[in-house]
């Protein structure tokens, strides 16, 4: 073997290392039921109590060094461009894209590309996206929005904003709209429309487990880029070191602050929902049988298999992963928001969104640019 091969298995297996190390240490999702964070079993093994207290302290030694991006983008010819429009020339409807946990740029301009490609002639708009911190605190990149929004109406005064949202998007734009600080009060006045897509309004329980994600989005950017130390640092440090994930477990704080907000005036919610979860009811069943004739068996098992069984039965029953309950990560129930003004189902999974050429995203992507390029009539 030349020494060249030597030397890059060599660096293969650090970078695996660092790899593990910093998955393990950022990404798990610490287990606090009285917050709604964690597994829902409360049972868990003690091992990962201080787990958690350790991946607590890192956090709080890297925090210093985090370095959160938030951008408001405008499109042009199907990519981000500073000057696409002088602002006295800004069109009356600008419809602004935000994608959900873990989503990358790429995707989310693509998403609007598409939407407007299927809005065709129909309304003049500009199309813009919302970078933020993918993984971050979600009221974070909420008042951030909520900071830009308000300029945007200053530099564009006559221009309405829809805002379409997908995933965990949606619960960024509603903190923008519905929740306020001391710093960062309410009151967007320049949005009328914020139409949700698979938005999971009260939580999902598979968030607890989604931090593989995280390396995911890694491995990605090193194929893209190469190693570099600073991909390394904007993946698991800038873009959040799993704070979203823990808002999104159902009965967060940040989501029973949300349960307790109002619908902000004068905004016409519109949600879309999946119903194309990967686990058909009549598998579930059978598998529930199994279950059930293995169950007296584990109870005897030390506590940690106990618990592995109790997360794998969590699994196969939640409505998020259930065909006709869920699209996969999102269930049909934690879509539904108190106050919006309609609600469609689809028949796709969590991520088919990006996916042009089936024929229930092009029936979802008419259904969005519709309303996105309307007023906030009826």
């Amino acid at each position: 073997m030349s020494r060249i091969s030597l030397e890059w298995k060599k660096h293969c297996h650090i970078l695996g290392k660092l790899f593990l190390v910093a998955w393990l240490m950022l990404t798990v999702s610490p287990a606090n039921d009285a917050a709604g964070q964690g597994p829902t079993n409360n049972s868990h093994p003690e091992w990962m109590e201080a787990w958690y207290q350790l991946k607590g302290d890192v956090r709080n030694a890297l925090r210093p060094l985090r370095q959160p991006g938030f951008s408001m983008t405008f499109l042009k010819d199907g990519h981000e461009h500073p000057n696409a429009f002088r602002w006295e020339d800004m069109p009356p409807r600008i419809v602004l894209i935000l994608g959900g946990l873990q989503s990358q740029s790429e995707a989310t301009i693509q998403f609007a590309t598409a939407l407007k490609e299927c809005s065709g002639a129909r309304s003049e708009c500009a199309y813009a996206v919302y970078n933020y911190p993918n993984d971050g605190p979600i009221e974070e990149s909420g008042e951030s929005l909520r900071l830009l929004l308000k300029q945007l109406s200053e530099k564009a005064p006559n221009a309405r904003v829809s805002i379409v949202a997908h995933s965990m998007g949606a619960l960024v734009a509603r903190s923008a709209l519905e929740l306020s600080s001391d710093e960062q009060p309410s009151q967007v006045s320049n949005v009328d429309r914020l139409i949700m897509v698979c938005p999971p309004n009260h939580g999902s329980v598979l968030a607890q487990y989604a931090d593989p994600l995280e390396l995911t989005e890694l491995l990605d950017r090193f194929l893209k880029e190469g190693f570099r130390i600073e991909t390394l640092l904007d993946v698991l440090v800038h873009d959040g070191m799993g704070e979203a994930c823990e808002d999104l477990v159902p009965g967060s704080p940040l989501l029973l602050r949300l349960e307790s907000a109002k619908r902000t005036p004068g905004v016409r919610y519109s949600i879309a929902f999946g119903t194309e979860g990967p686990i058909d009811p009549a598998h579930q069943l059978l598998s529930s049988l199994v279950l059930e004739q293995v169950r007296p068996q584990v109870a005897n098992q030390p506590k940690d298999l106990q618990w592995l069984f109790a997360r794998g039965e969590e699994l196969l029953h939640c409505d998020e992963l259930t065909r006709g309950r869920g699209d996969g990560a999102v269930s049909c129930r934690s879509a539904k928001l108190q106050g919006a003004h309609e609600k469609a189902g689809f028949r796709i999974h969590h991520l088919q969104w990006l996916e042009r050429e089936h024929p229930e995203v092009q029936r979802l992507m008419a259904w969005i640019a519709k309303r996105a390029v309307a007023s906030a009539g009826p």
